[in-house]
C-alpha cells in the first residue's frame, strides 16, 4: 500500500515539477553565474527539482541522483548545489568534445568556486562504470537518472539498459538531446521492450540550437535545449502508452551492416566529410582540395597496414574480422537465454491512432473516438491497453456487451493486470452478472491486494447476492487499507444499523468522525443511530 502510495505521488510530483519547469526555468540559479555548458535552464530545473523531491522523500543515504555525461559540470553541479545534502553523481571519462583535455579540470574548479562537496566525478566508460556501480554509490538507488553521455543509438539504449539494475522503484529518467531521431529511436525501443515504463513528458525544438537564430538560440538557453524525454515506472499500467516520434524506415540502422565490414568504417565520419567538402568546392565551382584526399588515403593507407599486421587479407566490403573467433562453443545448460523480440510492426501508425482516441474520449467524442479505438486495433491488435480503452469508451455509451468482449481481449493479452478485471467485473454488474462480476473483482485482488477501491466494490457486489458477512469484511479491509476511505464506512455503518449491532456501528462511526468531522453523510448516519 505504501509503495502504491508513493507511486502515485511520484507521478503527480514529475508532473507539477515539469509544469513548474516549463513556467519557471531554474529551481536554484546559483550557479548559473558560474557554469556554462550546453543544457537549457527548464531541463536543469526540471533536474533540480526531481532532485529535490527525492531529497524530502527518501534519506539522503538511500538515493542519489546519477547522470552520464558531465562535459563541464553544468547540469551535475547545478542539480548538487539545490539540493547540497543530497549525493550526486557523474559518470565521464572525459575523451570527448574535449580535445584540450580541459574539461575534468574546469568541472573541479567551478565545483570549488561553488563550494559543492555532495558532487561526485566516476571517471570511467560509462560501461564499465555501470557494470560495477554499486562500487561507486555503495547501496543507494537511483532516484534521478540523467542521460547525456555518447549520443549514438547503442550508447543510448545501453545507458537505459544498463541504468535499470540500479534504478529506484519510483526513479525518473530525463534523457538529453531527443531532437536526434536516433535518440528517439533508442527510447523507444527502450519503451517497447520494458513496457513497465512509460514516456510521461517530451519535449522538442525546432532545430538543434547550432543552427538557431539569435533569438530561437536565447529561447532554447532558457529552454529544452535540443529536446528531452522522461520516463516514469509505471508498474500499474496507470499511463497510456506513448512513443517518441521516430521515422518508420529503418534504413539508417540497417546500414551500419553495411558499414561495420568496410575495411575503413572507423574512418567513416571523416570520409563523409570529406565527400560532402568536395561536394560544396564541386557546386561552387571551386578546384578540388587534392591535399584533403591524400591526407584521408594516407589514414586508409595506415588502417589498411594495421589489419595486416593482424593477419587480415581485406576486402572490399563483407570482412568479418573472425581470425581469433573461436571455432565452437558449447554454452552448459543453466545460462540465461537472451530471446530477441520481434520488430514492432506497424506500431507508430497504431499509436497514433490511439492517441487520437484518446483525446477525442477526453473530450466526451465518443462514437469518433471507438472508430479511431478500432483503427488503432486493426493496425496493431496486440497491444492490451488498446482493448482496453476500447472498452471504456464503449461503456460510456452504454454498449456493455460489446465493452464486456474488449475486457476479455484485453485480459486474453495480459492477464496480469487487474485493472482489466475491475473494468470488466463493473461491465458485468450492469449486465446483472453479479456473481461472474464477484469472480473478477478477486482476480484483480489476487493480482493487486492493496487496492481499496477493489475491497470497497467488491463488497458492494456480495451485498447484492445478499452475502452479508462477505460484505462487512470486504468493507473493513477496504477501511484497513484506506482509512479515510468514506463511502467504505457509509456501507458498512448503515448494514450494521440494519442489522441492529449498535455498538460496532458507533464504533466505525466515531473512527469515521476522527478522519472525516465534516462529512454530511456521517451526519445523517449519526441521526440515525442517535436518534
Amino acid at each position: 500500500m505504501i509503495q502504491d502510495i508513493l507511486m502515485s505521488i511520484t507521478i503527480e510530483k514529475t508532473i507539477q515539477a515539469i509544469q513548474d519547469s516549463e513556467q519557471n526555468g531554474l529551481l536554484c540559479d546559483r550557479a548559473k553565474a558560474i557554469i556554462t555548458g550546453y543544457s537549457g535552464d527548464k531541463i536543469v530545473g526540471l533536474l533540480q527539482r526531481f532532485t529535490s523531491f527525492f531529497s524530502q522523500n527518501y534519506g539522503n543515504s538511500e538515493v542519489c541522483y546519477l547522470e552520464v555525461g558531465v562535459f563541464k559540470g553544468m547540469t551535475l553541479l547545478s542539480t548538487a548545489v539545490s539540493c547540497p545534502n543530497f549525493p550526486c553523481y557523474g559518470i565521464d571519462n572525459f575523451a570527448y568534445f574535449d580535445k584540450e583535455g580541459k574539461n575534468l579540470s574546469i568541472v573541479i574548479e567551478r565545483q570549488n568556486r561553488l563550494g559543492v562537496c555532495n558532487a561526485h566525478l566516476i571517471q570511467e566508460d560509462y560501461e564499465d562504470a555501470l557494470l560495477n556501480l554499486p562500487a561507486r554509490i555503495d547501496s543507494k538507488k537511483v532516484g534521478v537518472y540523467f542521460i547525456d553521455g555518447p549520443h549514438d543509438y547503442r550508447s543510448e539504449l545501453m545507458c537505459l539498459e544498463m541504468g535499470l539494475p540500479y534504478l529506484h522503484e519510483n526513479a525518473l529518467i530525463v534523457v538529453d538531446d531527443c531532437n536526434y531521431r536516433h535518440i528517439r529511436q533508442a527510447v523507444n525501443d527502450f519503451l517497447i521492450t520494458h513496457p513497465e515504463y512509460k514516456l510521461i513528458f517530451e519535449a522538442y525544438t525546432k532545430c538543434h540550437p547550432n543552427h538557431m537564430n539569435s533569438e530561437e538560440y536565447k529561447e532554447a538557453v532558457e529552454g529544452w535545449w535540443n529536446g528531452v524525454n522522461v520516463l516514469v515506472k509505471d508498474i500499474h499500467n496507470e499511463i497510456t502508452p506513448i512513443f517518441p516520434p521516430t521515422e518508420r524506415s529503418r534504413l539508417l540502422y540497417e546500414n551500419e551492416h553495411q558499414i561495420h565490414p568496410f575495411c575503413i568504417a572507423d574512418i567513416a565520419p571523416e570520409g563523409l566529410k570529406l565527400l560532402y567538402s568536395l561536394y560544396q568546392e564541386d557546386r561552387n565551382n571551386q578546384s578540388l582540395d587534392r591535399a584533403k584526399l591524400n591526407s584521408f588515403f594516407k589514414k586508409i593507407d595506415e588502417l589498411h597496414a594495421k589489419y595486416q599486421e593482424q593477419g587480415y587479407l581485406l576486402k572490399k566490403q563483407m570482412n568479418t574480422f573472425s581470425k581469433y573467433l573461436p571455432k565452437l562453443t558449447v554454452n552448459l545448460p543453466g545460462d540465461d537465454k537472451i530471446q530477441i523480440l520481434p520488430q514492432k510492426n506497424r506500431l507508430q501508425m497504431a499509436v497514433d491512432y490511439f492517441q487520437t482516441a484518446k483525446k477525442l474520449q477526453r473530450k466526451k467524442r465518443f462514437p469518433e473516438s471507438i472508430f479511431f479505438y478500432r483503427k488503432a486495433i486493426e493496425l496493431h491488435s496486440q497491444l492490451s491497453w488498446f482493448h482496453n480503452c476500447l472498452g471504456e469508451t464503449l461503456a460510456e455509451i452504454g454498449d456493455w456487451q460489446e465493452a464486456i468482449s474488449s475486457y476479455y481481449q484485453a485480459i486474453s493479452l495480459n492477464p496480469r493486470n487487474a485493472y482489466f478485471y475491475y473494468n470488466l467485473a463493473k461491465a458485468l454488474l450492469h449486465e446483472n452478472q453479479t456473481q461472474k462480476a464477484i469472480d473478477f473483482y478477486q482476480k484483480a485482488i489476487e493480482i493487486q491486494p492493496n487496492l481499496p477501491k477493489l475491497w470497497a466494490e467488491l463488497g458492494n457486489a456480495w451485498k447484492t447476492q445478499q452475502e452479508i458477512d462477505k460484505a462487512i469484511s470486504c468493507w473493513q479491509k477496504t477501511i484497513e487499507l484506506k482509512p479515510d476511505f468514506l463511502s467504505a464506512y457509509v456501507s458498512l455503518i448503515e448494514i450494521l444499523i440494519q442489522q441492529q449491532k449498535r455498538q460496532r456501528a458507533e464504533y466505525y462511526l466515531q473512527q469515521a468522525f476522527q478522519l472525516l468531522p465534516t462529512s454530511e453523510p456521517l451526519q445523517v448516519l449519526k441521526s440515525q443511530l442517535y436518534g
